[in-house]
């Protein structure tokens, strides 16, 4: 934990007594936060690529800040109206055993919904697992990229399982990913960092094996932000966001992507659930997968993260993170 006063590179900081205005000047982006408090503390982390640092208010209303620092693990999950596939979610997080609970945050990014994720959380959950829900504001076509930047920059733990709405992990499969994190620490205290992907996958319709979800990874923020993130300039348009990651991660110096499949075979597979999606997108990669060769044969990633404007909602179940922070793009 570090206080806000101890960073350079936060220029001017105001706390009124009443209405509490914070700007911090973070290169390009700016956050302001309109809690009432009288103190705040920070929990600062290094994100992007170029080693900018950001920093996120963890405590404006003086809460318990400790209380997200005893989380281990965060999943995360992007959600875009799938209204049934997440009552299902939360239903099941709801029945893991307590210990673990203890130690996983469940991040909802809603990308845009029209049918709120803070919706539908107050009326499934019954607030006994800890669940933060981000929101854009905007509903922009294929936003994953930028959705998912946000996730690694709002996940208040080190390690996160970035996941899909209709995929499902068992309660063991969460012990074996504290297992695995323990692991990376290991191996990134000698230089290495790895990114566990290719975890088996079943359809419970039929419970037969099907090739592994590109989209679930397990890895630190860390090591996230130095393959690059995603490219937002994919945003707008199907496909190829996580070819282009995987490619990034591929060509990326200490970088070593683990096959969960085959090297941890004793990993229980993800279930995915077959739910009709309540509205489709049309899905044609033409123009992503011209952009991503462009890409690839000039090596010019993009480096502008979040284009768009972001909250943090407020739930009904006393979220410590309540109206903490908010960021319009600019």
């Amino acid at each position: 934990m570090v206080s806000i006063q101890r960073r350079k590179h936060i220029r001017h900081v105001f706390c009124w007594t009443c209405s509490s205005i914070l700007l911090l000047l973070l290169g390009k982006v700016s956050y302001v936060n309109t809690t009432s408090n009288a103190h705040c503390n920070y929990l600062t982390f290094n994100q992007t690529p170029s080693g900018q640092e950001y920093a996120l208010p963890i405590d404006c209303v003086n809460r318990d800040v400790l209380q997200w620092n005893k989380k281990s693990l965060t999943v995360a999950i992007l959600y875009h109206n799938d209204v049934e596939h997440l009552k299902a979610q939360i239903l099941g997080w709801e029945a893991l055993d307590r210990q673990l609970k203890s130690v996983l945050l469940f991040l909802l990014i809603d990308d845009g919904s029209r049918d709120k994720a803070i919706e539908v959380t107050d009326i499934t959950s019954s607030c006994s697992v800890d669940i933060l829900i981000v929101r854009v504001l905007e509903d922009i076509p294929w936003n994953i990229g930028g959705a998912r930047n946000l996730a690694m920059l709002t996940a208040p733990t080190k390690y996160v399982l970035v996941t899909d709405i209709d995929i499902h992990a068992p309660t063991d499969f969460y012990s074996h990913l504290l297992r695995l994190a323990n692991r990376a620490e290991q191996e990134a205290s000698i230089g290495n960092h790895l990114i566990y992907a290719s975890f088996k996958r079943v359809y419970e319709a039929s419970n037969k094996q099907s090739r592994p979800h590109p989209a679930v990874m397990f890895l630190s923020k860390d090591t996230y932000w130095q393959v690059g993130g995603c490219d937002e300039d994919f945003v707008g348009n199907y496909g190829y966001t996580d070819p282009h990651f995987w490619h990034r991660a591929r060509q990326t110096q200490d970088v070593y992507i683990v096959n969960c499949h085959s090297d941890f075979p004793e990993i229980p597979s993800l279930v995915e659930k077959s739910q009709a999606r309540q509205y489709k997108r049309e899905r044609d990669g033409t123009v992503n997968s011209a952009l991503f060769e462009q890409k690839k044969s000039k090596n010019n990633w993009s480096q502008l993260y979040l284009r768009f404007s972001w909250s943090m909602e407020q739930t009904a179940c006393d979220n410590p993170f309540r109206g903490a922070l908010s960021k319009p793009f600019i």
